[in-house]
């Protein structure tokens, strides 16, 4: 008798980072600007489908679907974001029979949070279709992305809101 396993791998997020041989002081430099900090936080959920469907030229409050995304901060110190709808990443693909959609119809309530350590704070999202009826029984991915802010290196995570558009 013979099991077999197989396993896939997703890449969810990215870290961006670079390797140089800095000397003494640009080291206690970058440690006071707290460049050197664990980072250990999360966007939740990193995919959502939309339940029902939405109906162009309506405007539609997630969290009355049920859906909130929350910054979970997993770090001892408070740290600060950015939340916004952004164009798909390179990279990163729709699920099938899905397409992009317009990052500029959805928006992010706050679009800032600042998220203390070893805490969790929420965002509401909006998505506010156009009166188009070519969008009639489409299917639209939108990202969002939470970015750390004030660091010189980008640290970004994001996630996936999935919409189907009524016939």
């Amino acid at each position: 008798e013979q099991i077999t396993m197989n396993f896939g791998i997703t890449l969810a997020s990215r870290l961006r980072f670079s390797v140089a041989s800095a000397g003494p002081e640009s080291v206690r430099r970058a440690q006071k600007q707290g460049l050197y900090q664990m980072l250990n936080f999360t966007l939740e959920p990193e995919l959502q489908y939309v339940p029902g469907f939405l109906e162009p030229g309506s405007k539609t409050a997630l969290d009355e679907k049920g859906i909130v995304l929350s910054l979970v901060n997993r770090s001892p110190q408070k740290l600060p974001f950015s939340i916004k709808s952004v164009p798909v990443p390179g990279g990163m693909v729709a699920a099938a029979g899905y397409e992009n959609g317009d990052p500029s119809w959805v928006k992010v309530r706050p679009d800032n949070l600042k998220v203390p350590g070893q805490s969790i704070r929420s965002a509401k999202l909006e998505i506010d279709l156009p009166n188009d009826p070519k969008l009639r029984g489409r299917r639209l991915m939108f990202v969002v992305q939470a970015g750390l802010e004030g660091r010189e290196i980008p640290v970004e995570i994001y996630s996936r809101i999935y919409v189907n558009i009524a016939e």
